[in-house]
């Protein structure tokens, strides 16, 4: 099922109709064009966010048919247009941070190796054998019997 049979499923049709034909009050049917264009757009937010739409997602639905209705109140310069924007724009940024799969995969081009030590050992430099070393705070004076 497409988002725009969607759209259609979850809106009465004069509802769909009214909002896709903004300046023509005797409109008779919906303006599938202004429709797909909405349509569009929402799916490019979605995959701009990281989020392949799903429509068996009850969520993706959601959140994209919201999308197409807000879009199509700024296409026809309804009052409120752009706050139902801004809500969808934030559902889909919430979205995006729960389902995302546009993840950044750990990589690196460095030649060093991690080392094998067991895990949960001490670092190198916490070792017993610099136990004895007493650290001397900076530009303190140099005791002379040291030699330094």
């Amino acid at each position: 099922m497409a988002l725009a049979d969607e759209l259609d499923n979850r809106y009465p049709a004069q509802f769909v109709k009214n909002i896709s034909n903004p300046y023509t009050s005797n409109a008779s049917a919906k303006d599938t064009a202004r429709i797909g264009e909405a349509v569009e757009d929402v799916e490019g937010d979605f995959l701009n966010e990281g989020i392949e739409i799903d429509l068996s997602n009850k969520a993706h639905v959601r959140v994209a048919v919201r999308g197409v209705v807000a879009l199509l109140k700024e296409m026809g310069g309804h009052p409120g247009a752009s706050k139902a924007v801004e809500r969808y724009e934030e559902r889909l940024s919430k979205l995006a941070e729960a389902t995302s799969r546009d993840r950044i995969l750990m990589q690196s081009d460095s030649p060093l190796q991690p080392s094998t030590e067991p895990t949960n050992s001490k670092p190198w430099s916490d070792r017993d054998h610099f136990g004895d070393v007493t650290p001397r705070p900076p530009n303190s004076a140099v005791d002379e019997d040291e030699g330094q």
